[in-house]
């Protein structure tokens, strides 16, 4: 009997969080066909000058952009492995000016499939492959959270947000910074924004992004910032526009 009740209750448990999840994602795809977030916005278009793209490869840049490594203690043990040859022997040949991890760095899943929290060894892992490949070295690095870095972590900069200590850009309280790329033909600004949800809920109901007021008007400082002095601005967030509210 104990064992049956013991197997009746975990049905339910994970019925009712299927079921919720279901509402969440219904909310979220009601919410994306009437969104409002891009009326919010209200960003002037840019002046584009009279350059011409043709064959001449002395004003082309390339970059990087690596998302959802999901460095785990538990599931998968071999990705710290692959991350740390990709950063090793690949990231060297390409060379890119700039590489873009775009969430999800770390997994921030239990050994069970119902929990979720920050580990510290899974950061760990990530700062130590970032500075033993030497990858920091050969070009700028531009991290951002995913809503897996954000399990169970009250606030940014609080106990257990180890994105402020072994991230490459954990600068609380910012949410939207830029990383300026100057060449001799112009200026090309990348725009970070974090929509992860504060505080971090725990999984399975941490699936979608937060673009409060805070946030918006971050971003449109930076925007404004960048479009002054930029041939191009590039806006990398990890939440899918169509999850987020």
């Amino acid at each position: 009997p104990g064992f049956l009740c013991r197997k009746v209750m975990l049905f339910v448990q994970y019925s009712v969080s299927c079921y919720v999840s279901v509402l969440y994602w219904l909310y979220i795809f009601y919410n994306s066909l009437n969104s409002r977030c891009s009326a919010a916005l209200k960003v002037e278009p840019p002046v584009h000058d009279n350059r011409i793209i043709n064959d001449d490869a002395s004003n082309i840049i390339w970059f990087m952009q690596i998302s959802d490594l999901h460095i785990s203690m538990f599931v998968h043990k071999d990705i710290g492995a692959d991350f740390l040859e990709f950063c090793s022997t690949h990231i060297p040949v390409v060379q890119p000016e700039l590489v873009i991890a775009s969430g999800d760095i770390t997994d921030g899943k239990g050994n069970s499939f119902s929990t979720s929290s920050q580990h510290l060894e899974e950061w760990k892992n990530y700062w130590s492959i970032l500075n033993h490949s030497g990858v920091l070295k050969l070009t700028k690095w531009f991290d951002i959270r995913g809503n897996h870095d954000a399990f169970n972590v009250p606030s940014w900069g609080a106990n257990g947000d180890y994105y402020s200590h072994f991230g490459v850009k954990g600068q609380p309280p910012l949410k939207s910074y830029i990383f300026k790329l100057i060449k001799p033909y112009g200026q090309y600004s990348f725009i970070s924004v974090d929509l992860t949800l504060e505080p971090g809920i725990k999984w399975p109901f941490n699936f979608f992004g937060n673009f409060n007021l805070d946030v918006k008007k971050q971003l449109l400082k930076s925007v404004n910032e960048s479009k002054v002095a930029s041939n191009l601005y590039i806006w990398t967030s990890s939440n899918f526009y169509s999850c987020v509210k």
